[in-house]
């Protein structure tokens, strides 16, 4: 996996979401985030969405105290922060508080409904240190900053639930913290001997109900380690193809080309058998009020259709061949017995009612170019055929 050292001035899309691939993504609420690398006198890290257009902003941004001196803007961090890996659903910040305080930052989509990260804070000096993190909360909706709760649990831990609205309360949660005082944050204090390293782990849950969002966050923190699940990402974007120009800004922005495709993923549902993608997928969309999204051809939400796909298989099928092999079989899923095929088929049941252009031969075989899997051919040969045969009818 390349290691980039991407800063505000650089191409940026530090947008994650849930991967379609883990089978973690809710089509009905999907939430997205993205990571926003702050100027010099702005917060040099922050973490925001809209929970699909149900909030205006919400953010979460990391606060530390070292001795006396408070570090969230740009400015005030000994070497800022900088991106050093992405996936679909994860990114890898890594940057200095002192000369002597390291610190690795990992953000993860882990599903649809909950984000959480891990802060490793490293001594690379020869005396003990104290600092204090705080991860900072705000949320505001039609203009007004919404109130924060804090949360007394069982075993003395503490949340903050981020407002009351009806069809959304997101819980935080942070390993071992406090919360006190009028500041809507959370905050641990950390002692680290010369050389040693610790790492805290976050979750922020947001579901319609308070207690399905803590329970959902703390199911997350309970794992005892989340090294398996990320070494699970980084696999994957190993086997991804990696693009040198020569020119390190045009490299970004095709890498974060490739990842926005792939991201558009969501996973399979009882209307499609196969993960189908969307036409974006951003921190305005993903909650459908109605509780379904729209359908038709000008809806971004509204099923997978051959002109696109097309467009996208080549990316796909390089780097996810099942993927890309997936949405040939959806098509195919949803054939009727003359060997219609509907123009726009949807992961919530939407369709055209339009006939699909006679290109899903095409899109087969250009995904067969990439991954040369002949079983797949075989497989989707006779629904191919049908379709042939019907758009060859007199109707």
């Amino acid at each position: 996996m390349r290691d980039w050292h991407l800063t505000a001035k650089d191409p940026l899309a530090p947008r994650i979401a849930a991967d379609a691939r883990d089978g973690r993504t809710n089509y009905a609420d999907d939430q997205v985030w993205q990571l926003r690398l702050g100027a010099p006198s702005e917060p040099a890290l922050a973490l925001e969405t809209r929970y699909g257009g149900r909030v205006g902003l919400a953010r979460l941004v990391p606060q530390w105290t070292v001795g006396r001196r408070q570090v969230y803007e740009a400015q005030a961090y000994h070497q800022p922060p900088v991106l050093e890996a992405f996936a679909p659903n994860w990114l890898r910040v890594r940057a200095g508080l002192t000369a002597t305080l390291a610190l690795q930052m990992d953000f993860w989509a882990m599903e649809s409904r909950a984000v959480g990260g891990r802060f490793v804070c490293q001594n690379t000096g020869d005396q003990p240190q104290t600092l204090g993190l705080g991860l900072a909360a705000q949320m505001a909706r039609e203009g007004q900053t919404l109130q924060m709760f804090f949360l007394t649990l069982e075993n003395n831990q503490v949340a903050l639930q981020m407002g009351r609205l009806r069809n959304l309360q997101p819980i935080l949660l942070v390993e071992d913290a406090i919360g006190t005082g009028a500041s809507a944050r959370l905050t641990r204090n950390l002692s680290l001997e010369p050389g040693q390293s610790v790492a805290v782990r976050w979750v922020l849950a947001s579901t319609e109900d308070r207690d399905s969002s803590l329970l959902l966050a703390h199911q997350w923190l309970a794992q005892p380690s989340w090294d398996r699940d990320l070494e699970v990402i980084a696999a994957r974007a190993e086997t991804e193809p990696q693009i040198e120009t020569g020119r390190a800004e045009w490299d970004a922005a095709l890498a974060w080309s490739q990842q926005m495709v792939l991201r558009a993923f969501l996973a399979a549902t009882g209307s499609l058998p196969h993960p189908s993608f969307v036409s974006s997928r951003k921190t305005n969309q993903g909650y459908a009020v109605s509780g379904v999204h729209p359908g038709g051809f000008n809806a971004p939400w509204g099923g997978q259709s051959i002109p696109e796909a097309l467009l996208i298989a080549p990316t796909v099928a390089l780097a996810a061949p099942d993927l890309a092999e997936g949405i040939v079989r959806n098509f195919i899923a949803v054939q009727r017995d003359d060997g219609w095929i509907d123009a726009r088929p949807g992961l919530d049941g939407q369709r055209a009612n339009v006939l699909a252009p006679p290109l899903l031969a095409t899109l087969a075989y250009t995904v067969y170019e990439y991954t040369q899997r002949d079983g797949f051919l075989r497989d989707t040969f006779d629904g191919l055929l049908a379709f042939f045969r019907r758009w060859l009818q007199p109707d």
